[in-house]
């Protein structure tokens, strides 16, 4: 079954902001714990890389 359009815009700007906050996490001139930095940029990461996997595999599914 098919996402409506509304989830795939919403998925793309979660998928946005998870870049520009992973971005962050490694701009040095922004003060934040290291702990911060380790957060934004394994937890973000892991969480667009489902994200893409996710959508990648039901494009996968409609194309087949």
């Amino acid at each position: 079954m098919q996402r409506p359009l509304w989830q795939w815009v919403l998925g793309l700007a979660v998928l946005a902001a998870l870049f520009f906050a992973v971005r962050d996490g490694f701009n040095k001139d922004i003060p934040m714990s290291r702990t911060s930095r380790v957060i934004r940029i394994v937890g973000g990461s892991l969480w667009a890389g489902i994200l893409i996997f996710g959508m990648l595999l039901e494009l996968y599914e409609a194309i087949r």
